[in-house]
């Protein structure tokens, strides 16, 4: 599969969803569902409060039904989140690294 990602979230035992607009219809193809917002402009979506609104009440929902096993979920969603941190933000060079040519 070519979206790695997936993998990880499946390796958890979650169900991989994709939101996103009618570009992603490649990507669509690996995830488990798709929710599809229509958009008009660049970005995502074309208010990130809608997108924010939309995983703050698929999450609850998630959570409601888990009870108590939801409190793990969260804990691996957390570690997930902190090695996409690893991926996305570049570590600053060390301070005698930084005025070298």
């Amino acid at each position: 599969m070519p979206y790695p990602a997936f993998n990880e979230i499946r390796a958890t035992g979650a169900i991989a969803v994709l939101i996103t607009d009618i570009s992603a219809a490649e990507s669509a193809k690996a995830a488990d569902h798709v929710i599809r917002c229509r958009c008009h402009s660049l970005a995502a979506f074309n208010s990130f409060t809608a997108a924010a609104t939309m995983i703050d009440y698929i999450s609850w929902t998630v959570a409601a039904r888990l009870g108590e096993l939801s409190v793990e979920r969260f804990r691996m969603i957390d570690r997930m989140v902190e090695l996409i941190d690893d991926v996305a933000t570049p570590n600053p060079p060390a301070a005698d690294q930084r005025n070298s040519p």
